[in-house]
């Protein structure tokens, strides 16, 4: 797992890269996918992908530059690699360059819950831990702003 700083190292070197693919880590039992992504792993353009998660703590955003991995969970299903490229969240972004990032803090947990991405296509995506569950928004409804005492930290290389 990457601290803050590493987070940020990893964003500065996303800025200015075209996003290749998204890929997810879900759950399957049978044919059924369910719930939320349990992580999600960004290709840019040169660089190493990078996997957000839900880190041990239970709230802040967790990155790792290791690839995703499947489980076979037996009677209680798998968690399986899923290419999400072409799903509706990730589509309008994908082959797109990443021009600006943040950090997402919640004031409430003292703590860095998410990334935000805002591409070249005037397009935003945000990755958040909320309640130990990755969210995926474009745009965070203002009741979780709010409840979450979010602040926004741009993200930009040391001059």
């Amino acid at each position: 797992m990457m601290k803050d700083s590493s987070l940020k190292a990893w964003l500065i070197l996303a800025i200015g890269k075209k996003l290749l693919s998204v890929d997810a880590l879900i759950h399957k039992l049978g044919s059924v996918a369910h719930g939320f992504p349990q992580e999600i792993s960004f290709h840019f353009e040169g660089s190493i992908p990078g996997r957000f998660f839900c880190d041990s703590d239970g709230a802040s955003i967790g990155l790792s530059v290791e690839p995703l991995i499947e489980c076979d969970m037996q009677e209680y299903g798998a968690q399986v690699i899923a290419s999400m490229s072409d799903d509706a969240c990730f589509s309008n972004v994908i082959k797109k360059t990443l021009s600006s990032a943040v950090l997402v803090k919640s004031s409430v947990e003292d703590r860095v819950v998410g990334v935000g991405f805002s591409f070249d296509c005037e397009e935003r995506l945000f990755i958040l831990n909320l309640g130990d569950e990755i969210f995926v928004y474009r745009s965070i409804p203002s009741d979780v702003v709010e409840s979450e005492c979010l602040i926004f930290i741009a993200v930009e290389g040391e001059d």
